[in-house]
């Protein structure tokens, strides 16, 4: 009796044992099934996504072409240019070269704008589509102060290079009307400049910022028309009236507040300052100009000498 029981107990283990194989088995192939669906399914969809994706690009394109690359009204007809008046109606069209007509979407103005910035005295270059039939091209220049050579005063010819306040020197391409009354700032060592002398640039730079100390300062009635910087220690300043003045490096106001005061001494007792050296703190050292002998009255002889 005791052993039928034992025998029923192991057959109704051996019974789960081999449920539970079954049921493992029915869910890993129900697993399995669900798992080749699913791919098969995001099979179809990432097809019907390429295709989709691919069907749309290519309407886009035709219809971009159509309504755009390949649509006439949308030809270039004219270039508009405003700004600066550095180039001509000529140049900027042999800048752009022969574009006319051609589709607005496909000028490539990344390439044109590269053209205009090889021209020195641009800073800034802007262009522009305006639909239909438009490009705009808006220019941004240097502004000038001074004239630069590397000459001495008085040995020079006629200098070929312009400098900005951000001591940028470069060779005009077009020389402006108001450019011919600038300053000349000789003895500025161009070739060292360019090969990267930081001296020489700082000795040009003074130089500006005493242009721009006497732009500033309204109340003077000194006007630079020359600044030779090729001693390095001072800078020697001469004015229309052929008057030098020495400036020391630095403190421009305070020298110019100066130079003002002996200007307007002059101006009130008649005298011509002919030299003014301002490097020395306290005195200033000056030299007159010889007054010119009066012209002879009617009926008297000129005085001859002996």
């Amino acid at each position: 009796m005791q052993r039928n029981e034992r025998n029923k107990r192991i057959s109704h283990s051996d019974k789960r044992r081999r449920d539970f194989v079954g049921n493992v088995k029915k869910l890993r192939a129900t697993t399995s099934r669900l798992r080749w669906r699913g791919a098969v399914r995001w099979s179809f969809f990432l097809v019907f996504a390429v295709l989709f994706s691919a069907g749309a690009v290519f309407s886009y394109e035709r219809l971009a072409d159509k309504f755009f690359y390949s649509n006439p009204d949308y030809n270039l007809r004219k270039i508009e240019v405003e700004g600066a008046d550095v180039l001509t109606a000529d140049e900027v069209e042999l800048l752009t070269g022969k574009i006319i007509g051609t589709n607005l979407f496909r000028i490539h103005l990344g390439v044109l704008e590269e053209e205009f910035r090889k021209i020195p005295e641009l800073t800034k270059v802007y262009l522009t589509r305006e639909l239909p039939d438009t490009i705009r091209v808006t220019l941004e220049a240097r502004v000038p102060v001074a004239w630069v050579t590397d000459e001495a005063e008085g040995k020079m010819g006629a200098p070929e290079f312009l400098v900005d306040d951000d001591v940028v020197v470069y060779k005009p391409h077009r020389v402006q009307a108001a450019d011919y009354a600038l300053p000349v700032i000789s003895g500025a060592r161009l070739e060292a400049i360019a090969r990267g002398d930081l001296l020489l640039k700082e000795d040009l730079r003074e130089a500006l910022t005493l242009l721009q100390t006497l732009r500033y300062t309204p109340e003077s009635t000194f006007e630079i028309r020359g600044i030779d910087i090729s001693k390095g220690y001072c800078m020697e300043a001469v004015d229309s009236k052929n008057m030098k003045v020495l400036f020391d490096i630095g403190n421009y106001p305070g020298q110019l507040a100066k130079l003002q005061k002996l200007l307007a001494h002059c101006g009130e007792s008649g005298r011509v300052l002919e030299t003014v050296n301002l490097i020395p703190k306290r005195n200033t050292p000056v030299r007159f100009a010889m007054a010119n002998p009066p012209p002879p009255s009617r009926g008297e002889a000129p005085k001859t000498k002996r």
